[in-house]
């Protein structure tokens, strides 16, 4: 998921002026200023953008998350300025399963078990609730625990088992 953000950036001095644009904080690694850097007329402002993607998986937090956006001025050091912000972090699912083991050789009213794994790469807990059946009615199929809550970065299994 992506975000940006406009940057007003005012030369308040008398001389033309270079100004780096930099995020600082958690979301550094992970965002990016277009231009990077502007030259502006005395007296004149730009508008820079910041684009926020957080990578997936569960390494960004869901939640607030502070940040701030550094503006430093080639010409006036000491002019540097700090804003600060906050972004908001949605919760991304990425969840994934796997049959195992996918193929069974069960016939007539012979059971089989299976596991079925469940990985959430996301970064909030998910909320899984699974259910067998066959469309043709000709097998049952049972899953405990049918409903569960896996953690951000973890794994849980399932079993199944049809007859």
């Amino acid at each position: 998921m992506q975000s940006s953000i406009e940057v007003t950036v005012d030369n308040t001095g008398r001389v033309v002026d270079s100004f780096a644009v930099d995020v600082l904080g958690p979301p550094a690694g992970w965002s990016v200023s277009e231009p990077a850097s502007v030259s502006i007329f005395p007296g004149k402002q730009a508008v820079v953008r910041i684009m926020f993607s957080p990578p997936p998986g569960a390494e960004v937090p869901v939640g607030p998350m502070p940040f701030g956006v550094h503006v430093r001025s080639h010409e006036d050091p000491a002019g540097s300025v700090v804003s600060e912000g906050i972004l908001d972090v949605e919760p991304v699912p990425m969840l994934s399963a796997e049959l195992s083991p996918r193929t069974a050789k069960a016939r007539g009213r012979r059971r089989s078990k299976h596991q079925v794994a469940i990985d959430n790469r996301g970064n909030a807990p998910a909320l899984v609730s699974m259910v067998g059946f066959d469309e043709q009615d000709l097998v049952d199929v049972s899953v405990s625990p049918a409903e569960l809550e896996i953690p951000p970065a973890s794994a849980a299994f399932v079993t199944v088992r049809a007859r």
